[in-house]
């Protein structure tokens, strides 16, 4: 469509959430003539040395009418919703809320091949994964997805329905309470 491919990549703006990495990786598709592209980045920024030089990044490469920075967002669910792929681009995401968050809001999620999100994801399975640390990579995945549209409504698809049936909260609470009650069972049989 003539609608711009929106990108999203929520959390904290710091060098571990990888920020930098998804700026680079716009720039690169921009520099080759991938122009109908945006990026949200929206998360608390702090006047650090990380936030100012993707600031100056931005400018510098005159990137301002395909990133965005949004300090404070009062509701990201309804942002998810006007977005076509979430990134997660944290050197090493613990859980994956974010990933969770995002499949859970039928988007394509791309992410780094590390800590959760890669227990999470499984390649052009449920999401995307690139090399973390390689925004180059990053970037031939953004690619790739545009290339094959058809195909990532299905891997789209398959992210929500592992949410579902393997992270509701009610899947959760019965995963916890067997837990629990396997613990309760070998103590009393000790």
């Amino acid at each position: 469509s003539n609608e711009p491919l929106k990108i999203l990549l929520a959390g904290r703006i710091v060098e571990q959430k990888g920020q930098f990495e998804a700026v680079k990786a716009i720039n690169h598709l921009v520099q080759f003539g991938i122009k109908n592209i945006h990026l949200t980045i929206a998360g608390n920024i702090q006047d650090t040395e990380y936030a100012n030089s993707i600031r100056d990044y931005i400018t510098r490469n005159e990137l301002h009418d395909y990133i965005q920075i949004l300090d404070h967002v009062n509701n990201l669910r309804q942002l998810r919703k006007t977005c076509d792929i979430g990134l997660i681009c944290s050197k090493k995401e613990a859980f994956g809320r974010v990933t969770i968050e995002s499949m859970a809001s039928r988007m394509l999620v791309i992410g780094a091949n590390t800590g959760g999100t890669a227990e999470i994801i499984e390649n052009n399975v449920n999401g995307l994964l690139y090399q973390q640390g390689d925004y180059i990579s990053l970037a031939n995945q953004i690619k790739y997805a545009i290339n094959n549209k058809n195909k990532m409504n299905t891997i789209i698809e398959n992210g929500y329905n592992t949410v579902i049936n393997n992270y509701s909260i009610s899947n959760v609470v019965d995963k916890i309470t067997n837990i629990y009650i396997n613990i309760e069972k070998e103590q009393h049989s000790s």
